[in-house]
């Protein structure tokens, strides 16, 4: 019997928001990426899972910290976001929603305990910057290097 794959998604909060239907190529706009690429999610549940979650959870403010390189071979010039309890929580909580809709990560060498919120470095970014996570979209990697926001989620005020 064949393992069927569902395209890969991940979960992102977009500075500014995402827009439901909005598609882009492998150059994301500014985010904080919640949740790395999974796949095998089974749909309705996932989507019921993570609208649960919005609507138990407050925004969650996070500051702009220090420049770094990431990467495989830490060439990737990132703003860190610094990752208090608030956002580690929510992490975590994200993480286990797609566990229960029997998602499976492509890679878990940065989740959990590991977790390392930052923002892709395209624009001038201060250190100490805030910003509100004040909602999440589930995003799909549609073709190769074309992506989709699926759906937008908003948090509890």
């Amino acid at each position: 019997m064949r393992e069927l794959k569902t395209n890969p998604q991940s979960i992102a909060y977009g500075i500014p928001s995402f827009q439901k239907g909005q598609v882009f190529d492998s150059e994301w706009p500014l985010h904080i990426t919640l949740v790395p690429r999974f796949h095998d999610a089974r749909p309705r549940r996932l989507l019921r899972e993570l609208d649960g979650l919005a609507q138990r959870t407050r925004s969650i403010e996070v500051k702009v910290g220090e420049h770094a390189l990431l990467g495989p071979e830490g060439n990737v010039p990132v703003e860190l976001v610094e990752t208090g309890k608030d956002l580690r929580t929510f992490h975590t909580n994200l993480m286990a929603c797609v566990v229960r809709a029997s998602g499976v990560l492509d890679d878990v060498s940065y989740v959990g305990y590991k977790y390392n919120a930052h923002i892709s470095n395209r624009q001038d970014l201060e250190v100490d910057d805030l910003y509100i996570i004040d909602g999440f979209a589930l995003m799909a990697e549609t073709t190769p290097e074309r992506y989709e926001v699926q759906e937008v989620f908003k948090l509890h005020d």
